[in-house]
């Protein structure tokens, strides 16, 4: 009998009935590239994968973690396991199970890693960091099995969640999981025993989990019999054979207390809840279906009055199948721990300190060489985490048989590329630039010149240990200009890197731009998605002045820029010296579309 048979022994589970397509699923032979190789392993995983609610999730969790998928730029998850771990112990691989389950459904946008100091991990996991600030500190975020303490402790390094089946889950025909945020704020108002005892009659029930606190929550039950209190102890479904018998023999000596496996349902007419008082286990207190009755949780030492509504359900657990819907369960539990202002627009906007996915974004219409030169800038950057968009609009067969080399130059560095054909060539750089930002994959959108190139370490701002990148951000770089025929004023500086003001608030932003012009430019300009999409995108009707729009559009979407020490060099060519001609007309018309022609106040 397998570990986490053992542990379903005692109660009823649901009979599942699989679909044809699932029951064929069923007897594909699934490893996670993530696992051990070892035979040992090879049983373990076959045992948690079979256990999965959603069979889709088994098969996804093991194809996207196959190390030939091109998931390298994807930022980093960390899987967190207590030092006493034990894959032996059947309530580990439970929370194991329900762990990595809700992970299949961010598994393409995050790369798992598993951080432990338990050795037991080692017979799971391929590869296991010893657990420390630094390596969590490595991670967009954390789930923790089975450890309030250590979610509290990863939580004040990244965001992060307690994952456990629900201990309550013999209760409902829903099977829930719970979902618990590091360093949460409880709003319960504390009780003296003596509070408790006067609150409730003499007979009560109990409900126990496995958590750091039983050794203090026994203590404190202890205390109640003793004062004349007879207590009924109900041990949580999650525990196993071992923790049962601590339980017990800790409480042996104590005739007042009565302690009890998890109740079995054995038909419809037994749903009704018991009617828990006293738990260390906010679930089975907050889930009560008769919730005007006084019911205390013991929380950090010491009871606590419960109030049913005092609580999100989104802040303790999730639906079992919720976990499905990736685009809202990162939310649910990254954003309510991240670090956040609100700038002067009341647009809500996150500080985040990972390396993000850049994707850069280079409309292309008949540059052959320089697009050689531009990929090869790209290749020779430290940073990995790039995706290139190449948007071609009506090019010659020339410049798409060098869109081809630059293409295979890049992937020989594992860099993503993806080449968008516009069969007719648009007459500017609004469109193929609109069109490839929308269909951009990356977190943070670089946008470049065919006929511009980097200097290495154009991307060190977003590596330096410390540092951050914000969605409400427009980081420019140092601008280059070089010489290559084209006609400037008198003491026009070449070769010279050029910066902007520096950083310019959001406050601010708007009269910058009015006084000072474009100083942002567009070569290297980097900015979130989500920023661009707040901004609403670039309007169509343009033809020329396109970033400077797209800044305005920022501007009053509450955007600040900040500048960086990057190099980019722009290609200043004889071919470009009509755009001189009527500019500050048609830059004046790019700055009206951005304000919607009825905010002449920012112009």
């Amino acid at each position: 009998m397998g570990a986490l048979a053992a542990a379903q022994i005692g109660r009823e589970q649901p009979v599942r009935v699989h679909r044809p397509e699932e029951r064929a699923l069923l007897d594909v032979p699934l490893r996670a590239a993530i696992a051990a190789n070892t035979a040992e392993a090879s049983i373990l995983w076959t045992e948690i994968l079979g256990a999965f609610f959603d069979r889709q999730a088994a098969v996804r969790l093991v194809r996207e973690t196959n190390q030939r998928v091109h998931n390298r730029w994807r930022p980093k998850l960390a899987l967190v396991l207590p030092a006493d771990f034990s894959v032996d112990r059947p309530s580990h691989q439970a929370d194991l199970t329900v762990a990595l389950e809700v992970l299949a459904a961010t598994v393409t946008q995050y790369n798992l890693e598993v951080i432990s100091n338990s050795p037991e991990a080692s017979r799971l996991f391929a590869e296991v960091r010893p657990y420390s600030a630094e390596a969590v500190a490595g991670s967009v975020g954390a789930l923790v099995i089975g450890s309030n303490a250590l979610n509290d402790e990863v939580a004040a390094i990244r965001p992060s969640r307690r994952v456990a089946a629900d201990p309550c889950a013999f209760r409902t025909e829903a099977h829930r999981i719970v979902f618990e945020q590091g360093g949460l704020d409880w709003p319960f108002e504390p009780a003296d025993d003596a509070e408790v005892i006067g609150a409730i009659p003499p007979d009560v029930s109990a409900f126990v989990d496995e958590n750091d606190e039983v050794p203090a929550f026994l203590d404190a039950l202890r205390r109640l019999a003793t004062a004349g209190l007879a207590l009924r102890i109900t041990l949580s479904a999650r525990s196993d054979h071992a923790f049962a018998e601590s339980v017990r023999a800790a409480l042996a000596d104590v005739p007042q207390i009565e302690v009890g496996p998890a109740p079995v349902r054995t038909s419809e007419s037994e749903s009704e809840p018991l009617g828990f008082v006293l738990s260390n286990e906010p679930i089975a207190l907050l889930t009560r279906r008769d919730s005007s009755r006084p019911a205390f949780l013991f929380h950090e030492g010491r009871f606590h009055w419960v109030d049913a509504e005092g609580l999100s359900r989104s802040s303790l657990y999730l639906h079992r199948g919720e976990e499905q819907h990736e685009g809202t369960l990162l939310g649910t539990w990254l954003e309510p721990c991240a670090d956040r202002s609100r700038d002067r627009t009341g647009v809500t906007v996150t500080q985040t300190t990972s390396e993000p996915l850049v994707s850069i974004v280079v409309p292309v219409y008949d540059r052959t060489t320089e697009l050689i030169r531009l990929a090869s800038s790209i290749f020779n950057q430290s940073y990995p985490w790039i995706e290139v968009v190449f948007v071609s609009n009506g090019s010659p067969p020339e410049t798409l048989e060098a869109l081809r080399l630059a293409e295979g130059h890049l992937m020989k560095h594992r860099f993503r590329v993806r080449i968008i054909e516009i069969p007719e060539p648009c007459g500017s750089a609004t469109i193929p630039r609109d069109v490839g930002i929308r269909s951009a994959s990356g977190d943070l959108i670089c946008v470049l010149d065919s006929d511009d190139w980097l200097e290495p370490g154009f991307f060190h701002f977003l590596t330096v240990p410390g540092g951050s990148w914000r969605d409400d951000t427009i980081v420019y770089p140092k601008k280059v200009f070089r010489d290559f025929g084209r006609t400037m004023r008198e003491g026009f500086p070449w070769n010279t890197p050029l910066a902007g003001p520096g950083t310019v608030e959001s406050q601010t932003l708007p009269a910058t731009l009015r006084k000072l012009g474009n100083f942002l430019c567009n070569s290297g300009v980097c900015f979130s998605k989500a920023l661009f999409q707040r901004a609403g995108g670039i309007d169509h009707r343009l033809h020329y002045g396109e970033d400077l729009y797209l800044w305005w559009r920022m501007a009053l979407a509450g955007a600040r820029a900040e500048g960086h020490d990057g190099l980019v060099n722009i290609a200043l060519h004889p071919g470009n010296n009509e755009l001189a001609v009527g500019e500050d007309g048609r830059l004046g018309e790019a700055v009206e579309l951005a304000c919607d022609r009825g905010q002449s106040q920012w112009l």
